[in-house]
């Protein structure tokens, strides 16, 4: 490798922006999949990625910004979720975006724009993993996967 490509004492930080975060907080949200994983079953914030960064500077990177990647709470608590993420982005400079939920087969355009109002509202996630063969190429999705462009 050559010795440019490889930090040298020095060299100022790499800046990191981490374009996938989860956070949660089961107190407040319910999360239906962490049943299945009780060991995760405790909240995750926003101080936890400072322990969990603690070290990364002195490696020559700093973490610049985050981006909020839903993180399966239950349908109803969707709303909540983006409320709750930009309250957490308030109390700190690193929150910079919310990547939301959007049932995609159903009510997609108004949830889409409902979330607009959202001043860290930059994308959608719809999970796939649990829906059945096929749940893709719906017309149902179809129709709301072209409300994103």
């Amino acid at each position: 490798m050559p010795s440019t490509m490889i930090d040298q004492p020095g060299d100022p930080p790499v800046t990191v922006i981490d374009s996938r975060l989860h956070l949660w907080d089961p107190r407040l949200l319910d999360y239906p999949w962490l049943a299945q994983v009780p060991r995760l079953r405790h909240s995750y914030l926003p101080a936890d990625l400072s322990t969990a960064t603690a070290g990364l500077g002195s490696g020559g990177f700093h973490l610049e910004a985050v981006v909020f990647v839903e993180a399966g709470r239950a349908d109803t608590d969707a709303d909540a979720e983006v409320d709750w993420v930009e309250q957490l982005a308030a109390g700190g400079p690193m929150l910079r975006a919310v990547v939301a939920h959007v049932p995609l087969e159903r009510d997609a355009g108004a949830r889409i724009a409902a979330l607009r109002r959202h001043r860290l509202f930059t994308g959608v996630r719809r999970n796939l993993q649990d829906e059945a063969d096929g749940f893709t190429t719906t017309d149902d999705v179809a129709a709301g996967v072209r409300l994103l462009g």
